[in-house]
Protein backbone atom coordinates (compact mmCIF):
# COMPACT_ATOMS: atom_id res chain seq x y z
CA UNK A 1 0.00 0.00 0.00
CA UNK A 2 1.13 3.77 -0.67
CA UNK A 3 0.75 4.88 2.97
CA UNK A 4 3.23 2.32 4.03
CA UNK A 5 5.78 3.74 2.32
CA UNK A 6 6.07 7.13 2.73
CA UNK A 7 6.90 9.47 5.72
CA UNK A 8 4.41 10.57 8.21
CA UNK A 9 3.61 14.42 7.72
CA UNK A 10 4.62 15.48 11.00
CA UNK A 11 7.90 13.45 10.89
CA UNK A 12 8.63 15.34 7.72
CA UNK A 13 8.08 18.72 8.71
CA UNK A 14 10.28 18.25 12.02
CA UNK A 15 12.80 16.68 9.76
CA UNK A 16 12.65 19.83 7.31
CA UNK A 17 13.10 21.84 10.98
CA UNK A 18 15.99 20.32 11.64
CA UNK A 19 17.59 20.62 8.40
CA UNK A 20 17.30 23.96 8.27
CA UNK A 21 17.50 24.55 12.06
CA UNK A 22 21.40 26.97 12.17
CA UNK A 23 20.08 28.84 8.63
CA UNK A 24 19.09 32.28 10.14
CA UNK A 25 22.02 32.34 13.49
CA UNK A 26 23.65 35.13 14.03
CA UNK A 27 27.51 34.91 13.90
CA UNK A 28 30.74 36.59 13.68
CA UNK A 29 32.94 34.45 11.24
CA UNK A 30 36.13 35.94 9.41
CA UNK A 31 36.56 35.72 5.59
CA UNK A 32 39.36 33.93 4.61
CA UNK A 33 42.33 33.02 1.59
CA UNK A 34 40.63 32.08 -1.43
CA UNK A 35 37.38 33.28 -0.54
CA UNK A 36 36.71 30.64 2.15
CA UNK A 37 34.79 31.82 5.28
CA UNK A 38 34.06 29.88 8.78
CA UNK A 39 31.23 30.23 10.60
CA UNK A 40 27.59 30.39 9.94
CA UNK A 41 26.32 32.84 6.96
CA UNK A 42 23.52 35.21 8.68
CA UNK A 43 19.97 35.87 7.13
CA UNK A 44 18.65 33.83 4.98
CA UNK A 45 16.99 36.52 1.87
CA UNK A 46 16.79 34.33 -1.43
CA UNK A 47 16.70 30.37 -2.43
CA UNK A 48 17.23 28.72 -5.96
CA UNK A 49 15.41 25.04 -6.08
CA UNK A 50 15.97 23.44 -9.06
CA UNK A 51 14.58 19.78 -8.38
CA UNK A 52 13.93 16.17 -10.59
CA UNK A 53 10.09 15.20 -10.92
CA UNK A 54 8.55 12.81 -9.31
CA UNK A 55 8.65 8.71 -9.56
CA UNK A 56 7.19 8.22 -13.28
CA UNK A 57 6.22 5.74 -15.49
CA UNK A 58 8.20 4.49 -18.28
CA UNK A 59 8.54 6.78 -21.16
CA UNK A 60 8.55 3.85 -23.75
CA UNK A 61 10.41 0.14 -24.11
CA UNK A 62 13.16 -1.49 -25.21
CA UNK A 63 12.84 -4.06 -28.19
CA UNK A 64 12.95 -7.30 -26.47
CA UNK A 65 10.74 -5.97 -23.24
CA UNK A 66 8.69 -8.31 -22.08
CA UNK A 67 6.54 -5.86 -20.71
CA UNK A 68 6.08 -3.93 -23.65
CA UNK A 69 1.96 -4.30 -23.56
CA UNK A 70 1.87 -3.08 -20.34
CA UNK A 71 -0.14 0.32 -20.56
CA UNK A 72 0.61 1.88 -17.34
CA UNK A 73 -3.51 2.65 -16.79
CA UNK A 74 -4.71 5.31 -15.96
CA UNK A 75 -1.51 6.90 -15.78
CA UNK A 76 0.08 6.35 -19.03
CA UNK A 77 3.55 6.23 -20.62
CA UNK A 78 6.18 8.26 -18.76
CA UNK A 79 3.48 10.44 -16.24
CA UNK A 80 4.00 10.79 -12.62
CA UNK A 81 2.57 8.01 -10.52
CA UNK A 82 0.73 8.16 -7.61
CA UNK A 83 3.73 7.83 -5.23
CA UNK A 84 5.19 9.95 -7.49
CA UNK A 85 2.72 13.18 -7.10
CA UNK A 86 2.71 12.09 -3.48
CA UNK A 87 6.96 12.75 -3.52
CA UNK A 88 6.72 16.02 -4.59
CA UNK A 89 3.65 17.35 -2.97
CA UNK A 90 5.81 16.09 0.20
CA UNK A 91 9.00 17.92 -1.13
CA UNK A 92 6.89 20.96 -1.08
CA UNK A 93 6.22 20.86 2.51
CA UNK A 94 9.31 19.70 3.47
CA UNK A 95 10.90 23.58 1.47
CA UNK A 96 8.26 24.92 3.96
CA UNK A 97 9.24 23.50 6.69
CA UNK A 98 12.99 24.74 5.78
CA UNK A 99 12.28 28.04 4.46
CA UNK A 100 8.71 29.01 6.10
CA UNK A 101 10.27 32.20 7.92
CA UNK A 102 11.64 33.31 4.60
CA UNK A 103 8.32 32.33 2.47
CA UNK A 104 5.89 33.85 5.24
CA UNK A 105 2.74 32.41 5.72
CA UNK A 106 0.64 34.39 2.96
CA UNK A 107 0.84 33.59 -0.69
CA UNK A 108 2.02 36.53 -2.77
CA UNK A 109 2.81 36.13 -6.53
CA UNK A 110 5.71 38.19 -5.96
CA UNK A 111 7.67 35.90 -3.45
CA UNK A 112 7.85 33.27 -5.58
CA UNK A 113 8.85 32.33 -9.56
CA UNK A 114 8.05 28.89 -11.07
CA UNK A 115 9.32 27.44 -14.01
CA UNK A 116 8.89 23.68 -15.45
CA UNK A 117 9.86 22.44 -18.57
CA UNK A 118 7.35 21.49 -21.18
CA UNK A 119 6.87 17.89 -20.29
CA UNK A 120 3.12 17.12 -18.20
CA UNK A 121 5.85 14.91 -15.10
CA UNK A 122 7.74 18.31 -14.75
CA UNK A 123 4.53 20.54 -15.27
CA UNK A 124 2.63 18.64 -12.37
CA UNK A 125 5.89 18.29 -10.18
CA UNK A 126 5.88 22.10 -9.89
CA UNK A 127 2.27 22.32 -9.15
CA UNK A 128 2.18 19.73 -6.75
CA UNK A 129 5.64 21.37 -4.86
CA UNK A 130 3.63 24.57 -4.89
CA UNK A 131 0.48 23.30 -2.85
CA UNK A 132 2.84 21.49 -0.44
CA UNK A 133 4.51 24.86 0.27
CA UNK A 134 1.66 27.27 0.26
CA UNK A 135 -1.39 25.59 1.72
CA UNK A 136 -3.82 28.17 2.08
CA UNK A 137 -4.51 30.55 5.97
CA UNK A 138 -7.37 31.65 6.43
CA UNK A 139 -7.33 35.17 4.61
CA UNK A 140 -6.86 32.68 1.49
CA UNK A 141 -8.88 29.80 2.19
CA UNK A 142 -11.63 29.99 -0.66
CA UNK A 143 -13.39 26.59 0.25
CA UNK A 144 -14.22 25.24 3.66
CA UNK A 145 -12.86 21.54 3.02
CA UNK A 146 -10.07 22.38 0.25
CA UNK A 147 -6.54 22.90 1.50
CA UNK A 148 -5.17 23.89 -1.51
CA UNK A 149 -5.06 27.18 -3.99
CA UNK A 150 -3.69 27.78 -7.77
CA UNK A 151 -0.57 28.84 -7.99
CA UNK A 152 0.70 29.88 -11.21
CA UNK A 153 4.03 27.84 -13.40
CA UNK A 154 5.50 29.25 -15.94
CA UNK A 155 7.05 27.22 -19.00
CA UNK A 156 7.57 27.59 -22.58
CA UNK A 157 7.21 25.21 -25.51
CA UNK A 158 10.06 23.05 -25.98
CA UNK A 159 11.44 24.71 -29.12
CA UNK A 160 11.32 27.58 -27.23
CA UNK A 161 13.12 26.44 -24.27
CA UNK A 162 16.28 28.25 -23.02
CA UNK A 163 16.90 26.95 -19.21
CA UNK A 164 15.95 23.47 -18.44
CA UNK A 165 17.68 21.10 -20.76
CA UNK A 166 17.38 22.94 -23.71
CA UNK A 167 18.12 21.42 -27.59
CA UNK A 168 20.67 23.78 -29.83
CA UNK A 169 19.78 21.77 -32.99
CA UNK A 170 23.64 22.78 -34.49
CA UNK A 171 25.47 22.01 -31.30
CA UNK A 172 23.25 18.61 -31.11
CA UNK A 173 24.14 17.30 -34.26
CA UNK A 174 27.89 18.60 -33.74
CA UNK A 175 27.90 16.80 -30.12
CA UNK A 176 27.25 13.41 -32.76
CA UNK A 177 30.05 13.65 -34.85
CA UNK A 178 32.25 14.56 -31.54
CA UNK A 179 31.52 11.62 -29.67
CA UNK A 180 32.38 9.26 -32.78
CA UNK A 181 36.07 10.74 -32.73
CA UNK A 182 38.51 7.86 -31.89
CA UNK A 183 39.89 9.73 -29.28
CA UNK A 184 36.91 9.84 -27.30
CA UNK A 185 36.00 6.73 -28.17
CA UNK A 186 38.61 4.75 -26.71
CA UNK A 187 38.93 6.72 -23.60
CA UNK A 188 35.71 6.98 -22.39
CA UNK A 189 33.77 3.93 -25.00
CA UNK A 190 36.35 1.33 -25.13
CA UNK A 191 35.96 0.26 -20.82
CA UNK A 192 32.31 -0.12 -21.13
CA UNK A 193 32.23 -2.07 -24.49
CA UNK A 194 31.46 -5.26 -23.47
CA UNK A 195 28.69 -4.28 -20.84
CA UNK A 196 27.16 -2.51 -23.90
CA UNK A 197 27.06 -5.10 -26.38
CA UNK A 198 25.53 -7.19 -23.18
CA UNK A 199 22.51 -5.25 -22.61
CA UNK A 200 22.53 -4.70 -26.92
CA UNK A 201 22.12 -8.75 -27.14
CA UNK A 202 19.46 -9.16 -24.43
CA UNK A 203 18.01 -5.67 -25.31
CA UNK A 204 17.31 -5.91 -29.11
CA UNK A 205 18.46 -2.15 -28.76
CA UNK A 206 21.60 -0.44 -30.14
CA UNK A 207 23.84 0.44 -27.63
CA UNK A 208 26.26 3.26 -28.58
CA UNK A 209 27.24 5.25 -25.89
CA UNK A 210 26.50 6.27 -22.69
CA UNK A 211 22.95 7.75 -23.45
CA UNK A 212 21.80 4.53 -25.25
CA UNK A 213 22.48 2.26 -21.50
CA UNK A 214 21.06 5.40 -19.95
CA UNK A 215 17.74 5.02 -21.80
CA UNK A 216 17.58 1.26 -21.01
CA UNK A 217 18.75 1.83 -17.09
CA UNK A 218 15.98 4.51 -16.52
CA UNK A 219 13.40 1.72 -17.98
CA UNK A 220 14.58 -1.03 -15.96
CA UNK A 221 14.27 1.42 -13.06
CA UNK A 222 10.80 2.54 -13.31
CA UNK A 223 9.47 -0.95 -14.57
CA UNK A 224 11.24 -2.10 -11.29
CA UNK A 225 9.39 1.11 -9.36
CA UNK A 226 6.10 0.09 -10.77
CA UNK A 227 6.47 -3.60 -9.29
CA UNK A 228 7.40 -5.27 -12.80
CA UNK A 229 9.56 -8.67 -12.66
CA UNK A 230 12.74 -7.72 -14.81
CA UNK A 231 14.47 -10.20 -17.02
CA UNK A 232 16.74 -12.72 -15.66
CA UNK A 233 19.40 -11.50 -17.94
CA UNK A 234 19.10 -8.03 -16.08
CA UNK A 235 21.02 -9.03 -13.21
CA UNK A 236 24.58 -9.05 -14.88
CA UNK A 237 24.26 -5.69 -15.19
CA UNK A 238 21.60 -3.84 -13.10
CA UNK A 239 21.47 -1.92 -10.61
CA UNK A 240 24.97 -1.91 -11.41
CA UNK A 241 27.70 -1.44 -13.21
CA UNK A 242 24.38 -0.01 -15.18
CA UNK A 243 24.18 2.70 -12.72
CA UNK A 244 27.58 4.14 -12.65
CA UNK A 245 27.99 4.02 -16.44
CA UNK A 246 24.88 6.25 -16.27
CA UNK A 247 26.23 8.48 -13.58
CA UNK A 248 29.26 8.95 -16.35
CA UNK A 249 26.90 10.76 -18.78
CA UNK A 250 27.24 13.99 -17.45
CA UNK A 251 30.84 13.89 -17.46
CA UNK A 252 30.47 12.81 -21.25
CA UNK A 253 27.83 15.06 -22.26
CA UNK A 254 30.18 17.71 -20.59
CA UNK A 255 33.43 17.42 -22.04
CA UNK A 256 33.56 21.19 -23.49
CA UNK A 257 32.79 24.43 -22.47
CA UNK A 258 30.11 25.04 -25.32
CA UNK A 259 27.99 21.64 -23.94
CA UNK A 260 28.34 22.75 -20.67
CA UNK A 261 26.75 25.93 -21.59
CA UNK A 262 24.16 24.37 -23.84
CA UNK A 263 23.10 21.57 -20.94
CA UNK A 264 22.92 24.12 -17.80
CA UNK A 265 24.93 27.35 -18.70
CA UNK A 266 21.81 29.52 -19.31
CA UNK A 267 20.73 28.13 -16.24
CA UNK A 268 23.34 28.90 -14.17
CA UNK A 269 23.47 31.98 -15.55
CA UNK A 270 19.98 33.11 -14.62
CA UNK A 271 20.64 32.01 -11.52
CA UNK A 272 23.72 34.10 -10.68
CA UNK A 273 21.89 37.46 -12.62
CA UNK A 274 18.98 36.78 -10.13
CA UNK A 275 21.37 36.45 -7.20
CA UNK A 276 23.28 39.46 -7.96
CA UNK A 277 19.99 41.80 -8.59
CA UNK A 278 18.59 40.80 -4.96
CA UNK A 279 22.33 41.89 -3.51
CA UNK A 280 22.57 45.30 -5.54
CA UNK A 281 18.34 45.38 -4.33
CA UNK A 282 17.55 45.47 -7.69
CA UNK A 283 15.41 42.59 -8.61
CA UNK A 284 11.98 42.29 -9.65
CA UNK A 285 9.89 42.28 -8.36
CA UNK A 286 12.04 43.07 -5.09
CA UNK A 287 9.98 41.27 -2.09
CA UNK A 288 11.40 37.52 -4.62
CA UNK A 289 12.31 34.99 -1.50
CA UNK A 290 12.57 31.68 -4.35
CA UNK A 291 13.03 30.47 -7.73
CA UNK A 292 11.85 26.84 -7.91
CA UNK A 293 13.01 24.85 -11.35
CA UNK A 294 10.96 21.85 -12.20
CA UNK A 295 13.08 19.60 -14.60
CA UNK A 296 14.60 16.24 -15.21
CA UNK A 297 17.61 14.18 -13.72
CA UNK A 298 19.44 15.41 -16.56
CA UNK A 299 19.13 18.76 -15.29
CA UNK A 300 20.30 18.03 -11.79
CA UNK A 301 22.95 16.26 -13.32
CA UNK A 302 24.46 18.39 -15.34
CA UNK A 303 23.97 21.28 -13.00
CA UNK A 304 25.83 19.61 -10.34
CA UNK A 305 28.62 18.97 -12.80
CA UNK A 306 28.64 22.30 -14.21
CA UNK A 307 28.89 24.05 -10.85
CA UNK A 308 31.87 21.46 -10.22
CA UNK A 309 30.38 19.83 -7.18
CA UNK A 310 28.87 16.49 -8.73
CA UNK A 311 29.35 13.32 -7.42
CA UNK A 312 29.19 9.88 -10.03
CA UNK A 313 25.90 9.60 -8.85
CA UNK A 314 22.16 9.24 -10.71
CA UNK A 315 19.97 11.35 -9.36
CA UNK A 316 16.42 9.99 -8.32
CA UNK A 317 12.79 11.64 -7.96
CA UNK A 318 12.32 14.61 -6.02
CA UNK A 319 15.83 15.22 -5.93
CA UNK A 320 16.65 19.01 -5.61
CA UNK A 321 19.80 21.33 -5.58
CA UNK A 322 19.56 24.52 -3.27
CA UNK A 323 21.14 27.92 -3.70
CA UNK A 324 20.42 29.70 -0.92
CA UNK A 325 21.99 33.38 -0.45
CA UNK A 326 22.56 34.63 2.68
CA UNK A 327 23.13 38.62 4.21
CA UNK A 328 25.48 39.20 7.04
CA UNK A 329 26.11 42.94 7.64
CA UNK A 330 26.76 44.17 3.96
CA UNK A 331 28.22 41.05 3.02
CA UNK A 332 26.33 38.55 0.71
CA UNK A 333 27.61 34.59 0.76
CA UNK A 334 26.19 31.27 -1.42
CA UNK A 335 25.47 27.79 -0.36
CA UNK A 336 25.07 24.96 -2.64
CA UNK A 337 22.91 22.17 -1.19
CA UNK A 338 21.97 19.01 -2.00
CA UNK A 339 18.16 17.38 -0.86
CA UNK A 340 17.86 13.98 -1.67
CA UNK A 341 14.72 12.04 -1.94
CA UNK A 342 12.00 13.74 -0.27
CA UNK A 343 10.32 10.51 1.18
CA UNK A 344 13.55 9.82 3.22
CA UNK A 345 15.06 13.32 2.90
CA UNK A 346 18.82 13.94 3.87
CA UNK A 347 20.56 17.44 3.23
CA UNK A 348 24.23 17.77 2.07
CA UNK A 349 26.37 21.34 1.89
CA UNK A 350 28.21 20.91 -0.85
CA UNK A 351 31.70 22.36 -1.26
CA UNK A 352 32.41 24.71 -4.07
CA UNK A 353 36.32 23.84 -5.00
CA UNK A 354 38.37 27.02 -4.72
CA UNK A 355 35.63 28.45 -2.20
CA UNK A 356 34.14 25.98 0.31
CA UNK A 357 30.66 25.37 1.54
CA UNK A 358 30.03 29.16 1.86
CA UNK A 359 31.02 31.43 -0.56
CA UNK A 360 30.91 34.94 -1.02
CA UNK A 361 28.72 35.45 -3.53
CA UNK A 362 31.25 37.48 -5.71
CA UNK A 363 33.78 34.99 -5.73
CA UNK A 364 30.54 32.56 -6.62
CA UNK A 365 29.93 34.72 -9.85
CA UNK A 366 33.75 34.42 -11.03
CA UNK A 367 34.19 31.34 -10.22
CA UNK A 368 31.68 30.59 -13.00
CA UNK A 369 32.99 32.84 -15.28
CA UNK A 370 36.43 31.18 -14.68
CA UNK A 371 34.83 27.97 -15.77
CA UNK A 372 33.56 28.85 -18.71
CA UNK A 373 30.12 27.69 -18.50
CA UNK A 374 28.51 30.67 -18.99
CA UNK A 375 26.61 31.60 -22.46
CA UNK A 376 28.12 34.33 -24.76
CA UNK A 377 26.26 36.93 -26.53
CA UNK A 378 25.99 35.10 -29.76
CA UNK A 379 24.77 31.85 -28.62
CA UNK A 380 21.29 32.21 -27.99
CA UNK A 381 21.34 33.93 -31.35
CA UNK A 382 23.37 30.68 -32.83
CA UNK A 383 21.25 28.18 -31.38
CA UNK A 384 17.30 29.30 -31.18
Amino acid sequence: MLDDSVTDSRALIEKGKCLSRHRNVKCCGRVLLFGTVEDCTGELVLVHAVFRHGERTPTGFYPFDPHRNVTFYPMGLGNLTNKGKLMMFKLGELLRSMYGELLGDVYQESKVYARSRFVTRTKESALLVLAGMWPPGDVQRWHPTLSWMPIAVEFKRAEEEDLLDPVCEQLQSELISYYKNVTIQEKYIKPYRSVFKYIQKHSGKVINDFRDAAWIYFILKMEEDNGLKLPKWTKEIYPEPLQKIVAFQYVYKNLENKYKIMNSGHLIKKILDDTMAKVKNILEPPDRRVFLYSGHETTIGNLLYNLNVFKLEVPTYGDTVLIEVHRRNVDHFVKVRYLRTPLNSTVEDLEVPGCGKICPVQRFYQIQVQRGVLPGPSFRRDCY
